[in-house]
């Protein structure tokens, strides 16, 4: 699926600075003292900040992408972008360090999301990473469903832990992430009324998300 509907639409500048924030906010939370030279590959970049980010801290970035105006736009600059839908999760001739994505796994239905789990364990070097970041079912509610129609996995806490142990994970962290750090913003985005566009976009903003890491489990532990 290309996601036109993504790329097509303009971000507002409150938009863009929401998601590089959001990047830096995962990128600091994934708490590598260095990742220079660690190789990261990304699932469905969108429009690249989590990319600026990792290009910003020296990492080895790779990501997959299905939406052929937004592979241009990264490979234009100058990011490696492999151009496949997911799953399957890409092979390469090397192993990742992290595989990281955000709002994506929610697209997912239950087996395409083990598949995609699965896929990031091979994909894995020994004792690598997978860190994501989704929509909090729990507190979006009805908003969970009307972001996009594809939104086909409720995600909660729960839910990414249980895909992490029945694939060859470990949990290192399922916490909750937002855009304003410890400040209450999912009170303040109740208030903003259930309409369209970019109300609905801000609204969506402030709601808290998942942060979950799992680390690969070695083939002979528990």
């Amino acid at each position: 699926m290309q996601f036109d509907s993504y790329e097509g639409s303009v971000p507002t500048g409150y938009g863009v600075w929401a998601n590089a924030r959001l990047a830096r906010l995962a990128l600091r939370a994934i708490g590598e003292e260095s990742l220079s030279g660690k190789h990261i590959l990304e699932i469905g970049p969108g429009r690249g900040f989590f990319a600026e980010a990792c290009r910003d801290a020296g990492a080895d970035y790779v990501a997959a992408e299905a939406n052929s105006g937004l592979v241009a736009s990264l490979r234009e600059r100058g990011f490696e972008v492999i151009q496949q839908t997911i799953p399957p999760v890409p092979a390469k001739d090397r192993k990742f360090d992290i595989v990281f994505a955000s709002a994506v796994i929610e697209h997912f239905t239950p087996p395409d999301a083990v598949e995609v789990f699965t896929g990031a364990h091979n994909a894995l070097a020994k004792g690598g990473r997978l860190v994501l970041v989704a929509p909090d079912y729990s507190q979006n509610g009805v908003d969970f469903w009307r972001a996009h129609y594809t939104h086909v996995l409720p995600t909660t806490r729960n839910t990414l832990i249980q895909l992490a142990q029945d694939t060859g994970f470990a949990v290192r962290q399922c916490s909750y992430m937002g855009l304003m750090g410890t400040f209450p913003v999912p009170q303040l985005a109740k208030l903003i009324p259930h309409r369209d566009g970019k109300f609905f976009r801000l609204r969506l903003s402030l709601l808290r998300r998942i942060f979950a890491d799992f680390v690969k489990k070695d083939a002979t532990s528990d």
